[in-house]
């Protein structure tokens, strides 16, 4: 694999992905970023069995491949960078990312093991504005529990109308519920993963489109 990206560019894409990877995974392979490129295009994602998350930026694509690094080491490199293009190659389980005056090397691991991300496009997505959303979720989750032995009040209720979003958290001693003017499909996310939305759009002021497994 071979690419050429901006540094500044693959530094603003990192700094949500970094908050997803956790620090004290289950396996390995969890606390690592995989990198894909292919089609002019570089993808990011992290995933830890319950919370993921994927980023496309543009890049030139030299060679198209795939490879997984430590998130943390890999955010920790491309912020000490100067703001330049960056070419990321990957050999075998070795990433070099060299940036003209220099470079940092990297122990991968293969894109084999890293866990599929859950793809739900045969569900009809739900287009929500950005504030509606994130005024929802900051209105709630500070109320929903973080006692893990409390597994079901760790989560946010969200029910939809005709016209309105309820979004509802409890830790069974406070009750926070917040009504938008936008449609979504009911939904009971853990706790921590409705968390990183609001920061994933804090400088958004467009439209986010949601898809829901209507099995949940």
């Amino acid at each position: 694999m071979k690419v050429v990206c901006s540094q500044s560019l693959l530094n603003s894409k990192l700094a949500p992905l970094s908050r997803v990877a956790p620090s004290n995974p289950s396996h390995p392979i969890l606390a690592n970023i995989l990198l894909q490129a292919k089609s002019g295009r570089l993808g990011l994602s992290v995933f830890d069995l319950s919370l993921g998350m994927q980023i496309w930026l543009d890049a030139e694509v030299k060679v198209p491949g795939a490879i997984t690094v430590s998130a943390k080491l890999f955010s920790e490199m491309v912020s000490r960078m100067p703001n330049r293009d960056i070419e990321i190659t990957a050999e075998d389980t070795r990433v070099i990312l060299d940036y003209g005056s220099g470079f940092f090397e990297i122990q991968g691991m293969s894109a084999e093991e890293f866990p599929a991300l859950p793809t739900l496009d045969d569900v009809t997505p739900i287009t929500l504005t950005a504030e509606a959303l994130r005024r929802g979720l900051q209105g709630s989750l500070f109320a929903a529990s973080t006692d893990e032995t409390k597994q079901i009040l760790t989560g946010l209720h969200v029910t939809f109308e005709v016209d309105r979003l309820e979004f509802a958290a409890t830790d069974g001693h406070r009750l926070a519920v917040t009504i938008t003017e936008q449609p979504v499909p009911e939904a009971l996310p853990p706790h921590h993963n409705s968390s990183q939305v609001p920061q994933g759009h804090r400088a958004s002021h467009g439209q986010t489109r949601r898809r829901c497994d209507p099995a949940l």
